[in-house]
């Protein structure tokens, strides 16, 4: 990945990965919020792994 930055607070960032699931991950291992422009793939697998994370932090029964 590299990133290109577009002011003091953002950057763009652009690179190919092996997985949507390993993209994703790095992208929320930065730390800070990102904003998805493609693949609408990845926008996709992101809402659902914070769906995911929504359920296991309330701690009732997985659906």
């Amino acid at each position: 990945m590299t990133g290109q930055p577009l002011d003091e607070h953002s950057c763009l960032l652009t690179g190919r990965a092996d997985t949507l699931e390993w993209l994703a991950a790095r992208l929320l291992m930065l730390g800070c919020d990102v904003q998805v422009h493609e693949p609408p793939e990845l926008s996709a697998y992101l809402r659902e792994l914070g769906a995911r994370a929504i359920r296991a932090g309330a701690g009732g029964d997985p659906l």
